[in-house]
């Protein structure tokens, strides 16, 4: 049935701007609306579960499962969320689940992509200038902010962000991992919306809560 939406952007020139989000002018009363730009207003049928979504969203899932954090819920419909439970985490382990998404997404094409070294220092300026929004890419810098503190050069953050990069990559692609994040990815284009207490009975099936560590 077709329903207003706006696309919504970030708000900030970050590595995310390009992308639109899609999202209900008539939200839940449980889903807040997202923070950012809202370009304009369409009137469309919604659109239809998407695989690449469900697989970005599965990924910070099962990262933050592996890594110790309570996932909330997880759903691709209304609008794409994976709501985890951040406090008490470690930064690097935050910045993680948030890198998660994207590289989990590449990687069910058998892509995978990297920023160039300028993209990731424009996008951290950006975010110490407090001009961020609320991406996947600004929550990273965000995570950072809070480890090496503001003050650190920009140089420190760059060399962090590879760190957590590469060590995020590794996990998404370790088989267990990946089974877990196929697993959930399945269920959700079934579904729509897995509880948390669902989404952790099905990736503990793969591995178990805690498991990894940075």
């Amino acid at each position: 049935m077709a329903a207003d939406f706006r696309l919504r952007a970030c708000g900030v020139d970050c590595l995310c701007a390009s992308r639109l989000v899609i999202e209900p002018v008539h939200l839940p009363a449980d889903i807040p609306a997202l923070p950012g730009l809202a370009a304009e207003v369409v009137h469309m049928e919604p659109p239809p579960r998407d695989p690449a979504k469900a697989t970005h969203e599965a990924a910070h899932a099962v990262a933050a499962h592996a890594l110790g954090m309570a996932v909330r819920q997880v759903r691709i419909d209304v609008m794409p969320l994976a709501s985890i439970q951040y406090e008490g985490a470690a930064p690097a382990a935050c910045a993680s689940v948030s890198m998660a998404g994207p590289h989990g997404e590449r990687w069910s094409k058998r892509q995978m992509f990297r920023p160039f070294d300028a993209d990731v220092r424009e996008l951290i300026r950006a975010v110490k200038d407090a001009r961020f929004g609320a991406c996947d890419d600004c929550r990273v810098i965000m995570a950072l902010v809070r480890e090496l503190g503001a003050a650190a050069p920009d140089a420190e953050y760059l060399r962090r962000y590879r760190e957590i990069e590469a060590a995020t990559i590794e996990m998404i692609q370790t088989p267990r991992v990946w089974r877990a994040v196929s697993d959930l990815a399945e269920q959700l284009m079934i579904r729509g919306e897995i509880t948390g207490d669902d989404a952790h009975d099905i990736m503990e099936r793969h591995l178990p809560h805690g498991s990894l560590n940075f």
